[in-house]
Parts: C-alpha cells; sequence; structure tokens
C-alpha cells in the first residue's frame, strides 16, 4: 500500500476522546489521517487520534508515509502490545463515496484502542474501506500462544466454494 496523502491537526481531546485515552478533555491531542491507496486506488481512510505529549513531533508533520505503528516505535519508542478493535458495516457517507467511488455504498469500520505494554491506551484509530476491497483477519487465542498466523492470502472458504 502507498499513502496518497497525510493530514495533522491539534487540539483538545474532547469529552468521549478523553474518556477513551484516559485524558482530561483539556489535554492537547494530535489527530493524524491519511488515505490509503491499492494498485493506485483509494482503498482505506485511517485516522488516528493520540496524546501531543506521547509523540510531539507528530504536530510538525513529521509522519509522512508507511505503517504509522512502526513510525511511532522508530521515533518515539511506543509500541503497542495488544488492542480492542470493533467491526462495523454502514451506508457510505456522500463523502466517503466521493473518495472511494460512486459504486461504493458500503464501507467495513474498524475502531479500535491500542494500549502500551504499562496498560495505558496509546491511541483510538479507525479504518474506513470499501467493503467489496477489505478483508479484516482476527486470531483468537486463550493465553500466550506461539501459533504463527499466515500474513499472505485470504483464508480458504471452508464450504469449499471459491
Amino acid at each position: 500500500p502507498q499513502t496518497a496523502w497525510v493530514k495533522s491537526s491539534v487540539g483538545p481531546a474532547g469529552p468521549a476522546v478523553a474518556r477513551t485515552l484516559r485524558l482530561s478533555p483539556r489535554d492537547k491531542v494530535v489527530r493524524i489521517e491519511r488515505l490509503r491507496l491499492l494498485d493506485g486506488r483509494p482503498f482505506a481512510l485511517m485516522s488516528n487520534v493520540l496524546a501531543l505529549r506521547l509523540a510531539p513531533t507528530l504536530a510538525a508533520g513529521a509522519y509522512a508515509s508507511g505503517s504509522f505503528y512502526a513510525w511511532l516505535a522508530q521515533h518515539h519508542g511506543l509500541r503497542p502490545v495488544n488492542a480492542d478493535e470493533e467491526v462495523e458495516a454502514r451506508t457510505a457517507t456522500a463523502s466517503e463515496r466521493k473518495l472511494f467511488g460512486a459504486g461504493t455504498r458500503v464501507v467495513m469500520v474498524v475502531r479500535g484502542v491500542a494500549y502500551l505494554p504499562d496498560g495505558s491506551p496509546l491511541d483510538l484509530a479507525e479504518t474506513v474501506a470499501p467493503a467489496d476491497r477489505y478483508r479484516y483477519r482476527v486470531n483468537v487465542a486463550k493465553g500466550p500462544t506461539r501459533t504463527r498466523v499466515p500474513t499472505a492470502g485470504p483464508l480458504p472458504d471452508p464450504r469449499g466454494t471459491p
């Protein structure tokens, strides 16, 4: 995937974000929004919100492309160890149809909170993607595991249909 553009802004967390990230509503947060392309076509609109104090260089536009979490690890030593996510399908908004194409009727929305090793929230993230171009894979485990999860390609249909 490639990054078409990145936008960043700084402002107060507000009540909902503050509650989620365990901040004061007046604490400054940085919001990062980026459009990801696959084969030259928009396939995901990604947004992250985190406390400005965790990664102050984000306010100056230091992040430009690539994996956001790899960038946070390299530049700020922030490495999430787990996340709590939810996935929903919904009707695309007018702006999402404009971004992804007029034929986009349904989008998948993945929203979650990533956590640092000490249990504190790192960020609130959201990915919006056309449902016909997005696949979400989950690995479910109870306790520590060393099972390797395949990283390439979709899982086969268990009913045997292509």
